[in-house]
């Protein structure tokens, strides 16, 4: 959840279908949509656990500390650089504009950052983020190297400053395997010499740790900065054009 400052706060997570336990690896996951719903191939696996998932999530209320304000998710992401077919179908027959296909994009030194993308019509380019029509159904493009670098800066900033990441909870250990998707990439800092254009390019580690949650993280920020959350310091958030609507914000990656 976000508040329009950027200030964050990471406020559940997990795994579907659940795995009942606090640490965990991909590696040795023993519930699995094979076994929640045998007798279904991949996709339709894939299908179905996307729509309970989805459910559980959009109906779930959650309650504001400061005015006991009921939220729910506004805007749920979905990572669509794998099954990318399977996802698109999924989110066209819900018709909702809640729910999105997301593609995070290695935006290197050598690349053309997304901010410099010409804009099509019915298009948005907001920060290192672009939405499209395709097949009359919206879609996301994001830089994932610059979204990487945004959230580690937001664990590094204090407590209550704008701009800052918390987790729920008082026991540090409650979230280690979170802290451990979050550091499994390294950022090595590139230069391009021919444009001056200089970024932050994120590589796996050698063990190839999880890294997930990450990614899960990475576009829950985005899916704030699409609805308007804006940090000045790093510019703005969404496209020319777009008003900005005050309304509570509740974002899924």
């Amino acid at each position: 959840s976000w508040r329009s400052d950027f200030r964050g706060s990471v406020i559940d997570y997990g795994t579907f279908p659940d795995q009942g336990r606090r640490y965990y690896s991909l590696a040795d996951m023993n519930k699995t949509l094979a076994r929640r719903y045998p007798g279904v191939g991949a996709t339709g696996a894939i299908t179905k656990g996307l729509t309970e998932a989805v459910g559980k999530l959009c109906g779930r209320p959650y309650r504001r500390e400061d005015d006991d304000a009921e939220l729910s998710p506004s805007l749920v992401l979905i990572d669509a650089n794998w099954q990318t077919a399977t996802i698109r179908d999924f989110c066209r027959r819900l018709r909702s504009t809640q729910i999105v296909p997301v593609h995070g994009r290695y935006v290197g030194a050598s690349s053309k950052p997304i901010t410099e993308y010409k804009k099509g019509k019915g298009e948005q380019i907001g920060l290192h983020w672009k939405s499209s029509t395709i097949e009359r159904m919206k879609h996301v493009l994001f830089d994932a190297n610059f979204w990487k670098s945004f959230i580690h800066e937001r664990l590094g900033i204090e407590f209550g400053d704008r701009g800052n990441l918390t987790f729920f909870g008082t026991e540090p250990d409650a979230h280690r395997m979170l802290a451990e998707n979050l550091v499994a990439e390294y950022r090595v800092r590139v230069e391009n010499t021919a444009t001056g254009r200089t970024v932050d390019e994120w590589k796996h580690k050698a063990s190839r740790p999880d890294n997930h949650f990450l990614d899960c993280l990475v576009g829950c920020a985005v899916a704030a900065s699409i609805m308007g959350v804006t940090l000045p310091e790093v510019g703005g958030a969404v496209g020319p054009g777009r008003k900005r609507r005050r309304r509570r914000r509740v974002s899924y990656g």
